[in-house]
């Protein structure tokens, strides 16, 4: 009777041990994800303003196709995130991003709001922005 008292608490204890343990593990999972959905935002970002549409559509889910000639009259001046918000489980994130940029051919500066939806898929992709791209004028 005391054998299995003793085993009842044991096992008890290590209940209360593996619960604590599988959320730091959870926890340590998705702060990876915030790191990768960092490095995501950061490389699309740099891809949209420096103008390489091209490099940023490889981050697009549904790879979008667009008239190569229209964005090569496209000018990024400025690219900022505004907001953020991450799912709490770590596997979706949208970003609101403010962009200025001008069209070569008119010379007048715009400014949109690029709202943006991403999913974190599990080997190999990461992060991938699963609404469009942004949509110049």
């Amino acid at each position: 009777m005391k054998h299995n008292n003793r085993s009842q608490s044991i096992k008890k204890q290590i209940g209360w041990l593996i619960v604590p343990l599988a959320l730091v593990l959870l926890q340590g999972c998705a702060s990876e994800r915030i790191r990768l959905l960092d490095d995501a935002l950061k490389v699309y970002g740099d891809t949209i303003r420096w103008g390489r549409f091209e490099d940023a559509a490889q981050m697009v889910v549904n790879k979008p196709t667009f008239d190569e000639k229209a964005v090569a009259n496209i000018k990024v001046t400025s690219y900022k995130e505004r907001q953020r918000e991450v799912d709490e489980d770590g596997k979706a994130a949208k970003a609101m991003v403010e962009i200025r940029y001008y069209n070569k051919e008119i010379g007048k500066e715009h400014t949109l709001t690029d709202k943006q939806e991403w999913k974190y898929f599990e080997d190999p992709d990461g992060w991938m922005l699963t609404s469009e791209m942004p949509k110049f004028k």
